[in-house]
């Protein structure tokens, strides 16, 4: 049974248990410590596994080093105790068929033939807290029962084996610790058959304040008995019940000897007396295997209140050894930063065991204090649900944070069974890549509705990282609404392999008329009637026959009436051709009456498809088509449908088609990838004008294998505007060409996968051209300095430099009669019918006219000044000439007349004196004291 390491004799000491203390030296690596009395065979024993012990001898304490205090039951005054190590008997150790250590006991192995049996009973008695159990073992088919074994296990986590040398009768002696229900199990082998019977004991425990015994003083390895101190040579200790003051007499040195030697339960009730402060600071000295069985008997406000004072090593080294259950009843009454710094140096495994027993919400508030990197770990290991609860329930700045630096397939499993709401919230802060990738697990269902919920900037950075084939999944679980806020370029990068017309937007068209009235309708076919057709603008030509529910179309003339028949067809009628993977959904045809087919420009058709077809087909929504046969070319052309919306039970699409003839809707379960290529787009020329042609230009080459029939469509501000078919064979390029004419403005441009935006300049306005353009010389026309005078006189060559003054000084001039005709030449702004003025006080006649054809707004009207401006100053440039002539001829006409013209000269002078003279000379009111 392994090898005897000491032998001591009992003492006389009060019954149950016997505890004892002490060391041993081992040179096993891993072992059990046994120990039996010569009156009990099978005895309560401790573990000792592990590195922790290092290498071979080992130097072993107990209790202390080992897990649990070795005790032997019902040991009297004079026994022996043996005291064992075995390698191979742990405590919870069954033997199993064929051989080899189970972990724990379990279930008896039955025997393969049921002639061959080992038959087990069973008996106790109770002596208080100890339990004697009896039975005997006989076989059945087996033989001797010398060479089998016996264990029990007692239900409390312990157990002990026996094997026979001879006999079938086997006996065993308990203590229990603490009160409960236990199941005393024994289970019998041999020759790998085995046999067990169980029986429900109820154990009431006598609590005992004093241990029963205690290390011995002496020296070596062996065992002594417990002498408690006497006189006053010992440490002082309290009563079996203390009162407060005796607690507090006794330093903390002295209460932890105290209480390390008492029974849990004693002190705990020793605890309630003492401050949270001092009970902490015992605590802080107190052997770690004394203070976890206190702290299993105090309330969660007590310990909590307790640990509240200790240091975080000391919470540390508490909560690593405290039961889940009790150790999350009291995290959560600590204070929260106290309990987050705990939770920070704690394992994530010893956390994530209190988070499963506890409140989420609790947690919760005491992990908005916790790294995100602790959290996350944490939330690791617990299952998606209980992880989820705190997810929504730590603040989002907390949970993006956790998110970010969890697991990315815990993190999916997290985000699969949380709100989508809650889920995007969370989102919106996290990294658009972490985003992706944890979209990238989740279903696409519910990947899809979180994405529903994101903001367009959020989803856009979702969108140009998430991996394509992860895509194709989720996006149309989307909204087409919420979808098609995310920008074209980033849709048409993202998604190669999806047809563009699936994953644009439209803006629909405007139309303008009323509704067609339907003229006749008879079960598989309708017949509608459209007045007053406008050239070039949208008109509604058929409304409502499943599964279309409203078409319009454009013509390029003014029509009166239109006729339109719509006939339901099936695939044999028409002679559609489908291809492998493709489903059928509806068949129609649309015919134009009256030759009017041949003045349509483009036809939309807008149809639904039910829900329920796309769930029983398993249908994508991306794959939908309309296939029309082109009867211009003879052959059918799949034009992409763009979803446009949705409601509880359809899905509505639009197609553009370039005419109308037999037509169905088709679906598939994958979407047709596109075998071509389009490039080279081009405006001509690159600044249109407003209300001039322009042309819209691109190359398409044919990347597959056959024969590619391509309608082109041209989309302008997401608005269809155009549309054409093209064949183009494998490997050919093919050019073609839309013609277009806008209103001046900023547009938008798609072709394909094409996206441009240009500039339509408004027409330039004509401008009148003045020819020959007004110069200043032409203006110092008053100057005239070839101008006859009577006779020289040097004032004539003074005036074009002399200022007027405010009122005219006489000058020394040799005759004033001579003077009024150059002065009336020169100055045009003087009145010159005032005879009396000298010739000094006359303005300079050039330099004051040649302002008046002010140079610089004809040289702004180079730079783009308005025409009207330059025909104002035209004309007041004439208008002033034409008043300097005036004057000028007056002047030269009254010279003639000299110093003895008559009085009827003079009144002529006055009389003709104009407004304009005043304006030329620039005379003011001041001047209306000069006699005219």
């Amino acid at each position: 049974m392994g090898v005897l390491v000491n032998t001591v004799n009992a003492q006389g000491i009060p019954v149950p248990p016997l505890r004892i203390w002490g060391s041993i030296t081992s040179n096993l690596n891993n072992g059990y410590v046994i120990a039996t009395t010569n009156g009990s065979t099978c005895a309560k024993g401790a573990a000792f596994s592990g590195s922790s012990y290092g290498t071979s001898p080992n130097f072993l304490n107990f209790p202390g080093d080992i897990p649990a205090t070795t005790v032997v039951e019902g040991a009297t005054d004079g026994q022996t105790i043996n005291v064992f190590i075995d390698p191979s008997e742990p405590t919870t150790t069954t033997y199993k068929s064929g051989g080899g250590i189970i972990a724990a006991p379990g279930a008896p192995v039955s025997a393969l033939n049921v002639s061959e049996r080992l038959n087990v009973s069973i008996g106790t008695s109770a002596n208080g807290a100890i339990y004697n159990v009896s039975g005997n073992i006989s076989t059945s088919g087996l033989g001797s029962v010398s060479d089998a074994t016996v264990n029990i296990n007692w239900g409390d986590g312990t157990a002990c084996t026996q094997t026979f040398s001879s006999g079938g009768s086997y006996s065993g002696v308990h203590g229990y610790d603490d009160d409960g229900i236990y199941t005393i199990t024994a289970i019998a082998y041999k020759n790998g058959v085995g046999a067990g019977l169980t029986t429900t004991l109820v154990s009431v425990v006598t609590v005992v304040a004093q241990p029963t015994a205690a290390p011995s003083t002496g020296g070596g390895g062996g065992f002594g008995p417990y002498i408690p101190p006497s006189g006053g040579g010992g440490a002082r200790r309290a009563t079996p019940t203390p009162t407060s003051d005796e607690l507090l007499e006794l330093t903390i040195e002295e209460s932890v000897d105290q209480f390390n030697d008492a029974d849990s339960e004693a002190v705990a009730g020793w605890i309630s007396k003492l401050s949270s402060t001092r009970s902490a600071a015992i605590f802080e000295l107190m052997d770690l295997e004394k203070v976890i069985e206190v702290f299993a008997t105090l309330t969660a406000e007590t310990a909590s209140s307790i640990l509240d004072e200790s240091t975080v090593a000391k919470n540390v080294e508490i909560f690593n050894s405290l039961d889940a259950e009790k150790a999350s009843a009291i995290i959560v009454e600590i204070q929260e930063d106290k309990a987050a710094e705990v939770i920070e140096n704690l394992s994530a495994t010893v956390v994530a065991e209190m988070l499963k027993v506890g409140e989420s919400s609790e947690f919760a508030s005491i992990f908005n204090l916790v790294s995100d990197e602790q959290n996350a770990l944490i939330l690791e290991s617990v299952d998606a649900e209980k992880a989820g609860e705190v997810l929504v329930l730590v603040r989002l700045s907390k949970a993006a944070g956790i998110v970010e630096n969890i697991d990315v397939e815990k993190g999916a499993a997290i985000f699969e069974i949380i709100t989508p709401s809650s889920g995007a919230l969370i989102m919106e802060t996290v990294t658009s890549q972490k985003v992706s990738d944890l979209l990238s697990l989740v279903s696409a269902i519910q990947a899809g509705t979180v994405m529903e919920n994101l903001t367009t900037s959020s989803l856009t950075g979702v969108v140009k990282l998430m991996p394509e084939k992860k895509m194709i999944y989720r996006l149309p679980v989307m909204s087409p609404e919420r979808f098609f806020l995310v920008p074209a370029s980033v849709l048409l990068e993202a998604l190669p392999s999806v047809p563009a017309e699936a994953i644009t937007k439209e803006v629909l068209p405007k139309v303008s008329g009323n509704k067609p009235e339907v003229v006749l309708s008879t079960q598989g076919s309708s017949i509608y009637q459209q007045t007053s057709v406008g050239e070039d603008s949208w008109n509604t030509i058929i409304s409502s026959p499943h599964p279309l529910d409203q078409v319009i179309a454009k013509f390029d003339k003014d029509i009166n009436e239109v006729i339109i028949t719509v006939q339901e067809e099936d695939q044999s009628t028409i002679s559609l051709p489908l291809e492998k993977g493709e489903s059928l959904y509806s068949a129609f045809s649309i015919a134009l009456d009256g030759g009017i087919a041949s003045s349509m420009t483009l036809g939309h058709v807008s149809f639904y498809v039910e829900k329920s077809w796309f769930d029983s087909k398993n249908i994508h929504k991306w794959s939908i088509r309309i296939k029309r046969y082109d009867e211009n070319i003879n052959k059918w052309v799949a034009h992409t449908a763009k979803r446009v919306s949705e409601d509880d039970t359809k899905v509505y699409y639009t197609v553009s088609v370039p005419s109308f003839s037999n037509m169905a809707v088709i679906g598939s379960n994958s979407i047709p990838t596109p075998e071509f290529v389009v490039k080279n787009l081009v405006l001509n020329p690159f600044f249109p004008t407003a209300d001039e042609d322009f042309e819209i230009s691109a190359r398409i080459t044919n990347t597959g294998t056959e024969t590619l029939v391509y309608p082109a469509n041209l989309w302008v501000n997401d608005i269809i505007e155009n549309s054409q078919i093209l064949i183009v064979e494998p490997g050919e390029t093919v050019s073609f060409v839309f013609t277009e004419n806008k209103t001046n403005g900023r547009y938008g441009l798609r072709v394909e996968r094409l996206l441009a935006t240009f500039q339509v300049r408004a027409k330039p306005v004509p401008t009148v051209t003045v020819a020959p353009k007004p110069k200043p010389t032409p203006v110092a026309v008053p100057s005239l300095p070839a101008q006859p005078t009577p006779k020289p006189v040097v004032t004539v060559k003074a005036t074009p430099t002399a200022t007027p003054l405010p009122k005219p000084t006489a000058a020394p001039a040799p005759k004033p009669t001579s003077v009024p005709v150059p002065t009336a030449v020169v100055a045009t702004a003087t009145a010159a019918p005032v005879v009396k003025e000298t010739p000094i006080s006359q303005p300079t006649p050039t330099p004051t006219a040649t302002p008046i054809l002010v140079e610089k707004p004809l040289e702004e009207d180079e730079e783009g000044s308005s025409t009207l401006l330059i025909i104002i100053i035209i004309v007041i440039v004439l208008v002033v000439l034409g008043g300097l002539g005036f004057v000028f001829m007056r002047g030269k006409g009254s010279g003639g007349s000299g110093p003895g013209n008559s009085p009827d000269s003079t009144s002529d002078k006055e009389s003709s004196y104009t407004e304009l003279d005043d304006l030329i000379s620039g005379k003011d009111e001041d001047n209306k004291e000069d006699p005219k």
